[in-house]
């Protein structure tokens, strides 16, 4: 047996040690996304911090093992429902941070008392000597500002701001949970004591070895998916500025409407004028049903007030008429919303787009595309598309939508639902009969007043 004897304040020591630098690195990297404020949120931190350290205390008066392993097993619940109820994020965000936290904090208390066997071998026996405190400290000096140079700050937006990936959260804390399950098994089931374990060299550089795997593994995922869904951030900023290319050439089309309209008035009261002079009313009346039945007196269409709305309806009612599609629109949208003009033309251009490709392939029986938006008085955008079609609609087992044009889950679909569900909204797509129904309610953001706190 080895060597046991420590005080309680020694013991008491040894919980802070280990406990309050991990639990603020995960209060600070999710600092934008406490539920309460700070005072609260930092109160509620102290209790947990009081509380912890009461518990792993009780090992000072508590010898039953099964006892100190139920301990154990509450503390570890108590710590993740603390943060699951103080923070804003995706569960699978929390468990993510958690659990790789954990493996740095068993590397962190391993390292600490193999260091203490170098330079304290007879303190080290002894469990929880002040010297394994100072051990701690100084191994903590070292990993943590690693983990969050290397891990954390490379990957804070990602982790700390609302983004597309919730397939992703909901299995990739599984990866540092792994690794932390593999440590328990090796530490509580090998035959020998906890404290045995952590004295041996060859314990201690596994402990090192699978942490920096988990690490790397982690931060690879991590800027893996950063990336594509910068990716995608920037296909949506050019679907943007596609738009705001569309608009510019309406414009464009406009002006050069209104110059060629006044140019050839000027004919045509000249002319009308000679007509009158001398008397020719029938002329006149035939001249005037020429200019009527002409495109000289036609404006561009404008189906609603909100630029970007129109510049996509107008955009793609040509590509309707290229492929004889009957386009009937009823979109009354006010010219600024609180909705971005991004999101805006990604979620209406992709559901028209998908319309027209849809009916373009349609073979037998009318073609034909009915648009419907407007805001309702519960300040929410509410949108519907619907579109003939005549070839199935594809599936993967799961639901969702496969691409027509590429092998895959189709981008456009996967777009708009991202967007409704960021904010909250609500999507259907459907099949009634020959007609491809989507149903869209997205409430939008508020707006603060100017000068509110």
């Amino acid at each position: 047996m080895l060597a046991k004897s420590f005080t309680f304040q020694e013991l008491f020591l040894w919980t802070l040690v280990s406990d309050v630098p991990i639990l603020t690195i995960v209060l600070f990297t999710f600092r934008k996304n406490w539920r309460f404020g700070r005072r609260i949120t930092l109160a509620l931190a102290l209790l947990l911090t009081a509380g912890l350290s009461i518990s792993q205390s009780a090992i000072y008066f508590i010898s039953d093992s099964r006892l100190l392993s139920l301990l154990d097993l509450a503390d570890g619940a108590l710590y993740i429902l603390f943060f699951f109820l103080l923070l804003k994020v995706h569960p699978g965000k929390v468990l993510f941070v958690l659990f790789m936290s954990g493996n740095i904090s068993h590397l962190v208390t391993t390292s600490g008392k193999y260091l203490e066997m170098q330079f304290f071998p007879d303190m080290a026996v002894q469990r929880y000597r002040c010297t394994y405190s100072l051990c701690i400290l100084l191994i903590q000096a070292v990993i943590i500002p690693c983990l969050y140079v290397l891990v954390l700050r490379p990957t804070r937006d990602m982790l700390t701001e609302q983004d597309e990936a919730d397939s992703f959260w909901r299995l990739a804390w599984l990866v540092p949970a792994s690794f932390f399950v593999l440590w328990m098994v090796l530490l509580y089931f090998s035959g020998s004591t906890s404290l045995e374990r952590m004295l041996q060299q060859s314990y201690v550089l596994f402990i090192l070895f699978i942490n920096i795997t988990s690490l790397l593994i982690c931060r690879l995922m991590l800027i893996s998916v950063s990336k594509s869904l910068r990716n995608l951030q920037l296909q949506r900023m050019n679907y943007a500025l596609s738009i705001q290319a569309l608009q510019y050439d309406a414009l464009q089309d406009q002006i050069a409407h209104v110059r060629v309209a006044r140019h050839d008035l000027r004919h045509h009261v000249h002319l009308l004028q000679q007509m009158a002079d001398g008397g020719d009313i029938p002329s006149i009346r035939s001249y005037l049903q020429d200019i009527t039945g002409s495109q000289i007196l036609e404006s561009p269409v404008t189906y609603c007030e909100n630029l970007t709305a129109n510049a996509v309806l107008s955009f793609y009612a040509g590509e309707a008429e290229k492929n004889n599609i009957r386009y009937h629109v009823a979109v009354s949208l006010p010219a600024h919303l609180s909705l971005s003009s991004s999101d805006l033309a990604v979620l209406l251009g992709n559901l028209i787009e998908n319309a027209c490709e849809a009916c373009s392939r349609q073979s037998t029986g009318e073609r034909r595309i009915e648009i419907s938006g407007e805001v309702t008085g519960e300040s929410a955008l509410v949108l519907t598309v619907d579109n003939t079609f005549d070839k199935p609609v594809n599936r993967t087992e799961g639901g969702r939508f496969l691409s027509s044009k590429h092998t895959g889950e189709g981008i456009g679909i996967y777009s708009v639902q991202n967007i409704v569900k960021r904010f909250g909204g609500i999507s259907r797509f459907y099949e009634d009969g020959d007609v491809f129904r989507v149903s869209i309610y997205l409430p939008l953001p508020q707006v603060k007043p100017q000068g509110s706190l």
